[in-house]
């Protein structure tokens, strides 16, 4: 055996030694990675999850439950175990936590779950919507629907609660460009209350959302 083959031989061996103090890619690292884990597996989640809120503005949506090479899914145990480990790591980054669905998988159930950050009086994440379409399309219709909270009752009435002006009461349409708002707290609970009279608490609105959608 020649002395380059020998040495050869002695590096694969030392790559086979590093990869072996990896963490093994086996169910206790995927689906099963929030249940019970120590202090260490503990922080490396905290930090993962910091990093998904960085990079989603504040929130994201956490799946629980998705095998990585094995069947999907939890026994109703460990989706406990699973819920409480992530409600414990939201709680300590000042985030809230909520389902969003659940669902039937091969090896049990997998959930998806919403992780934001709570609001401050400082800042909220909003994202702003366009909203273009043909007249009569129902454009203030639902809007009327979204920031209020209430049904259209087939003649109109979501969309009274945007008007502005006289002449759109009188002709029961809206010809003014106008901004209205929704908003959602840490939960993803809409914040904006049904109200009998047209005009909302935009202050009260964004003092209590994480998230505010300004349609335009």
């Amino acid at each position: 055996m020649s002395d380059d083959h020998v040495n050869d031989q002695d590096v694969a061996d030392q790559a086979l030694d590093l990869f072996a103090d990896l963490p093994d890619q086996t169910e206790e690292n995927s689906k099963f990675s929030l249940v019970g884990p120590n202090d260490e597996q503990y922080e490396q989640l905290l930090e993962i999850l910091q990093n998904r809120l960085e990079d989603g503005l504040g929130e994201c949506v956490y799946e629980v439950g998705l095998g990585d090479g094995i069947p999907d899914g939890l026994t109703p145990e460990d989706m406990e175990a699973s819920k409480a480990t992530l409600e414990s790591l939201a709680d300590s980054i000042e985030a809230d936590l909520s389902l969003l669905r659940e669902k039937q998988a091969e090896d049990g159930n997998v959930a998806e779950f919403l992780v934001r950050k709570k609001p401050t009086e400082e800042d909220f994440t909003e994202v702003r919507v366009a909203v273009i379409g043909n007249v009569d399309a129902g454009k203030s219709t639902l809007l009327g629907v979204l920031t209020h909270g209430e049904l259209d009752n087939g003649r109109g009435f979501a969309r009274t609660k945007l008007f502005r002006h006289k002449h759109e009461q009188e002709t029961g349409r809206t010809s003014s460009v106008g901004n209205d708002i929704l908003g959602f707290d840490s939960k993803g609970s809409i914040v904006n209350q049904a109200d009998a009279h047209s005009n909302q608490d935009w202050k009260k609105i964004c003092s209590q959302s994480s998230k505010v959608i300004t349609f335009y």
